[in-house]
């Protein structure tokens, strides 16, 4: 078996590019399948680049999130990864490599060692020794990265770089179309060297799976279309050779692609040849174990091949040429993803430099500062605005912040297995926009979409990628309605709901609620320079952050925003406000889990702690807001009732199973709901000390027997009511209590209100079960409108899939997505959900 830096590798690796670099990346969970099966299948060399997709998804990320589910999974892939490759040229400077490796890390996020780095090309304007001198020095020796490897390089290349360093492997591309390698210098000085030839495009860019048989076969929008091989004068020419190696491979026994990479690893016994390792990328797991079956040719049959090949010229260059097409596609980065254009925007504080996504022709700036960052004396503070920077100075906005510290809260379906980078210093935004040409904005001010994430105030970010803006703004600009997408971080735990008495002496009360407004100050201030209408803002949020929204709806007015989105939840939904008892006690409780008991400045002493204690102490007590007489006014249902919300159109639904997970939550504490008397505790531990009268919990009890007894598709459907001793024999009562009180409820009396004073508002009910859910535990629960809202038809940051794998089911599922997501986009654009048929 092959030997890469001391390790035994299978005698075919694993090409990760086709996982994410291509027009659609495929689902995630369809990704992993296929990333295990290589594992299981003994292709453990892995070949990523920092390139293949776009930053928030390429193949480093996607092998993140794979390893971070299977941990274990980490020491048997041998990781090469290319990079050092910006603006469709080598930089193989030492600030090119540097910020190239501390990328690559930092999206590995610890989870795998850098085994093999590869200079993506060979950079003319930087000798050998500076760009191998950095990664010795300043990676290799402190164990940042095992070994070096070459890409696309000549084979004087090899001659000079084995006399500099220690070479671990050479990329180039090597298959029955393309046999260059063998001729020119290349594999004869990796085989004097003893160094590995990693073949790319062994199966000669799919032409040799045999599956291709027309230029209809291949996607629109995939790059293969605009390569000279693939080309109507090329294209049959080359299907001559592709029908030949099938006759072979069926006399063999064997398919088209299996020959192929057999014959790639069979050159390695020929005199004169190095080990040849193909790396094949599949994006299904029954692909990858296709390619994984190694036949044995023998010298005849080798011979056999050669004969074969003699006979064909290979029409067309496997590449295409650099004016043809644009940069981000040329010659030099053969992704659909490239840093083309910086785009750069001038606010205030100064200049921001985003990232441009050719792929789906965006602009993407991220960790953009809203606030100062609220750590040190400005921890449990009110607030205040960024600070600038120097005019001389350009602000990187190209990669995703941190997210503020929080707390899982193990919320089925909804909180992330992932530990994900926090930090206090978090108060940023991610903008999306269609792109501006030349850093140019020539078009009308665009309709903002704001979104505010929830999590129950203990979780979240505005950096889960679930919540990537990208598709909808995508979605946007193909129904002729562009927009641009914001969404922010904000303060979560105590960090964000400190109370007591001492906190509203000192007006500090519901701080996460000052945190968005002070973005939503920095939008109307700045959105104008990112080609947005701040005065056509319209807020979203889910769950908590639907009551978020709700509480600015009756907060006075302050012209921040012309609309709303709650998803379960909003201005009229059960979350009670702490008391004066109740915030002093969760005070006291802050303090004595702290170790702040006794100080004479107690909120000082608190602005000192570590931050850990602060995010644990944030589990041990009730968090919740207070009525403050600023923000707050009143209980939501009162302020309804008086007409007193800010008049804007709202666009407010509930999922048909809410109550599943949360009652589930509950029962972890409680025990299973069996009995009346199990349903009475259930409900008590909800309504904090404000419990309902026996008889109007019996009335209800009763009420939802009618449910038990008869399902419908509005109720339980298909949740079971009795689940045996798991969650009890009452399970589907106290779900559908759980449901109707915190969130149905709550919408329909949202709805009568707005219908009251006749302001425009809409009403959805979602009762679509994802996949990877239960339908008898969990059915159409809370959160599971989201994949769907956001257009997120590749499953991007999804554990689990959340769309079926059956193509015909799957396709239902993306058709309701892509008509949700319109519908939010027509409420943005135009105040109605309903005009949302575009183009």
């Amino acid at each position: 078996m092959p030997v890469v830096m001391g390790r035994t590798v299978g005698r075919v690796g694993y090409g990760m590019m086709g996982l994410t670099w291509r027009h659609t990346p495929c689902p995630q969970e369809q990704a992993f399948r296929a990333m295990r099966c290589a594992i299981e299948k003994g292709m453990t060399l892995f070949n990523g680049g920092e390139f293949y997709g776009a930053l928030d998804y390429n193949s480093l990320v996607l092998l993140e999130r794979y390893l971070a589910r299977y941990p274990e999974d980490a020491d048997k892939i041998t990781l090469s990864v290319k990079g050092a490759f910006r603006d469709g040229k080598a930089d193989a400077t030492p600030e090119g490599i540097r910020k190239s490796l501390d990328n690559i890390l930092a999206q590995l996020n610890g989870r795998k060692k850098l085994d093999l780095f590869e200079c993506a090309r060979r950079d003319p304007n930087v000798p050998l020794e500076v760009t191998f001198g950095v990664l010795e020095k300043e990676y290799i020796q402190t164990g940042k990265l095992g070994g070096i490897c070459l890409s696309e390089v000549s084979a004087s290349t090899i001659h000079e770089a084995a006399k500099i360093t220690s070479i671990k492997g050479v990329e180039v591309e090597l298959s029955l179309f393309s046999t260059d390698v063998l001729h020119n210098g290349i594999a004869e000085a990796c085989a004097q060297y003893g160094i590995p030839l990693i073949a790319y495009s062994p199966i000669g860019k799919g032409m040799l799976t045999g599956e291709i048989k027309s230029l209809d076969d291949i996607p629109r929008h995939d790059i293969r279309r605009l390569f000279p091989r693939f080309q109507p004068d090329t294209f049959d020419i080359n299907l001559k050779l592709v029908d030949q190696i099938k006759e072979l491979a069926t006399k063999k026994g064997c398919t088209p692609a299996q020959l192929a990479l057999s014959w790639c690893t069979a050159l390695s016994r020929r005199p004169g040849m190095p080990v040849i390792i193909p790396i094949p990328g599949a994006t299904t797991e029954e692909r990858v174990a296709e390619n994984s079956v190694q036949v044995e040719l023998t010298d005849e049959e080798m011979d056999l091949i050669d004969e074969t090949l003699s006979k064909f010229e290979i029409a067309g260059h496997p590449w295409t040429s650099v004016h043809l097409i644009p940069a981000a596609l040329c010659l030099s980065v053969p992704a659909p993803y490239a840093e083309q254009t910086v785009p750069l925007v001038h606010i205030s504080n100064g200049t921001l430099a985003g990232v441009h996504s050719s792929t789906h022709d965006q602009d993407f700036f991220f960790r953009v500062p809203y606030a100062a960052p609220p750590v040190g004396n400005l921890r449990f503070r009110r607030p205040e605005p960024p600070l600038g920077w120097s005019n001389t100075t350009v602000r990187q906005a190209d990669k995703p912040g941190p997210w503020c510290v929080g707390n899982n809260i193990n919320l089925v379906g909804f909180s992330l297995n992932e530990t994900m980078g926090m930090s206090e210093d978090c108060l940023h935004m991610n903008i999306i926009r269609p792109h501006a040409v030349d850093n140019v904005w020539s078009s009308p001010l665009l309709p903002v979409l704001v979104w505010i994430h929830g999590g129950g105030w203990q979780e979240g970010s505005a950096n889960d990628q679930r919540y990537n803006g990208t598709f909808l703004v995508q979605r946007s600009v193909e129904m002729g309605k562009p927009i641009i997408f914001v969404s922010f971080n904000y303060r979560l735990g105590l960090f964000g709901a400190i109370s007591g008495r001492l906190v509203t002496e000192a007006g500090l009360d519901n701080l996460l609620l000052h945190d968005q407004i002070q973005a939503f100050t920095w939008i109307q201030e700045n959105i104008a320079h990112f080609g947005g209408d701040r005065s056509r803002v319209t807020i979203m949020g889910e769950s908590a952050g639907a009551l978020n929204i709700g509480h600015h709806l009756l907060a006075p007015d302050r012209g921040f925003f012309s609309g709303a989105i709650a998803e379960s939840g909003g201005p009229s939904h059960t979350n009670p406000l702490l008391n004066e008892t109740e915030a002093e006690a969760a005070f006291v409780a802050a303090l004595n889990a702290t170790g702040c008991t006794g100080a004479s400045e107690p909120l000082e002493c608190l602005r000192g702690v570590p931050a850990e204690v602060i995010q644990t102490a944030s589990l041990a007590m009730p968090l919740g807001l207070v009525q403050d007489g600023e923000l707050i006014l009143g209980p939501g249902s009162r302020l309804l009732e008086q007409g007193r919300f800010i008049k804007v159109p709202l666009l407010i639904g509930t999922n048909r199973n809410e109550g599943t997970g949360l009652a589930r939550l509950d029962i972890s504490g409680i025990g299973p709901v069996n009995n009346f008397e199990d349903f009475v505790e259930l409900v008590a531990s909800n309504v904090r000390g404000r419990a309902l009268p026996n008889q109007d919990v019996r009335r209800l009890w009763d009420l939802y027997q009618d449910e038990v007894d008869n399902p419908s598709s509005a109720g339980l459907a298909s949740v079971v009511a009795d689940t045996g001793p798991s969650l009890g024999s009452a399970y589907g009562k106290a779900t559908l209590w759980r449901g109707d009180s915190f969130f149905n409820a709550g919408r329909r009396f949202s709805n009568q209100i707005w219908a009251d004073h006749q302001v425009p508002s809409y009403s959805y009910f979602f009762d679509t079960i994802t996949a990877y859910l239960s339908p008898e535990l969990d059915g159409a629960a809370h959160f599971q409108e989201i994949p769907y809202v956001f257009g997120n038809r590749y499953a991007v940051g999804w554990e689990e899939d959340p769309f079926p794998a059956d193509p015909s089911l799957r396709a239902k599922h993306l058709a309701l997505a892509e008509a949700m997501s319109s519908m939010w986009i027509s409420f943005a654009t135009e105040g109605t959900p309903n005009n949302h048929k575009g183009k």
